[in-house]
């Protein structure tokens, strides 16, 4: 499992979730999704473009939708991450 938490500087939320990932005992990446954003031509084709489409999708700015964790593929809002590595750690015992 491959997760990445994906926030911004002063962000209580975003410091909760890596706190609640080394609680669990589960390795994560962290990233500032400020530093992935460059309005030059083609950074919506970075590796990162997951990320951006699912805080477009959520209908806010970007630092109203943090923290953004990515769980693989698939990107998850705080709760749903947080949901999703239980349910798969349960799976994995």
């Amino acid at each position: 499992m491959q997760i990445t938490i994906y926030g911004k500087k002063g962000c209580g939320k975003c410091t909760a979730a890596k706190d609640k990932m080394r609680l669990m005992g589960v390795e994560y990446t962290s990233a500032n999704l400020a530093d992935f954003i460059n309005p030059t031509e083609g950074w919506r084709d970075g590796p990162h473009r997951e990320v951006l489409a699912w805080a477009a999708d959520q209908n806010a700015s970007l630092g109203d939708a943090m923290p953004a964790i990515q769980i693989n593929d698939r990107v998850y809002d705080y709760s749903g991450g947080i949901k999703e590595i239980r349910r798969i750690l349960k799976k994995t015992t």
